[in-house]
């Protein structure tokens, strides 16, 4: 991520009020970086974590959804990266009630 501190904590703030821009931009920071994580762990083909694990199910179900476009492996990374991307935020933002973020950024 390209983003310095302030800019991280304002972006992150936008995006737990659902701004839908700082939604946006936060998925344009993140996804070409969720797109390398899944495709190596496609390429392996086995999981050692549980965000492998993941990965490897979330391409089992889009795969059985779309068996054509599935073929392409760059289109079934890209798909499956913006499921875990949406999932991955969600989730935790939830249980800190939207402030799990602040935790990992140095002030």
């Amino acid at each position: 991520m390209n983003l310095m501190n302030k800019e991280y904590r304002a972006l992150l703030a936008g995006v737990d009020t659902n701004d839908p821009a700082a939604v946006a931009r936060w998925r344009q920071e993140t996804d070409d970086h969720m797109v390398y994580v899944v495709a190596r762990v496609l390429r392996r083909g086995t999981a050692a974590t549980p965000l492998d694990r993941r990965v490897l199910a979330a391409a089992r179900v889009v795969a059985w959804q779309y068996p054509q476009q599935a073929q392409d492996r760059d289109w079934l990374a890209r798909q499956v990266a913006g499921s875990l991307s949406r999932d991955v935020m969600t989730e935790a933002l939830a249980p800190y009630g939207g402030q799990s973020h602040f935790e990992t950024v140095c002030a």
